[in-house]
C-alpha cells in the first residue's frame, strides 16, 4: 500500500499485497508495520541489486532510436500502392452497391 492510500501494490486494489495495511486491520500503512518481509538486508531494496539493469521490471529499456525519414522514392512507391489499394476497396463498393441495386 504506497504511501497508505488504500490502492495496494500497483494500484491493484486492496488486499493484494502482503496484507498489512489498513485493510487488514492494521492501524498504520503497510510500510509501518513489522511484518513478514525480508526487509532490505535481504535484497528487498535498490541496494541490495546486481547492477543497474535488475532495477527494471522486464530488463534494461531499449535505447531511443530516432524515426528516420524515408526517401522520397521510398515514399513515391508507399503512395502509389496505398492509391491502388484504395482504388481497389473503392472498386469492390461500387460493385457491391450495384449488386445490391440489381437484386431490388
Amino acid at each position: 500500500m504506497p504511501g497508505g492510500d488504500r490502492t495496494g501494490p500497483v494500484g491493484f486494489g486492496p488486499r493484494t499485497g502482503r496484507g498489512m495495511g489498513y485493510c487488514s486491520g492494521y492501524p498504520a500503512p503497510g510500510y509501518a508495520n513489522a511484518g513478514f518481509g525480508f526487509g532490505r538486508g535481504f535484497g528487498g531494496g535498490r541496494g541490495g541489486r546486481r547492477g543497474w539493469i535488475a532495477t527494471y521490471p522486464y530488463g534494461a529499456p531499449a535505447p531511443y532510436v530516432p524515426p528516420v525519414a524515408p526517401s522520397p522514392e521510398e515514399e513515391t512507391a508507399y503512395l502509389e500502392e496505398a492509391a491502388r489499394n484504395l482504388e481497389e476497396e473503392l472498386n469492390s463498393i461500387k460493385a457491391r452497391i450495384e449488386s445490391l441495386r440489381s437484386q431490388k
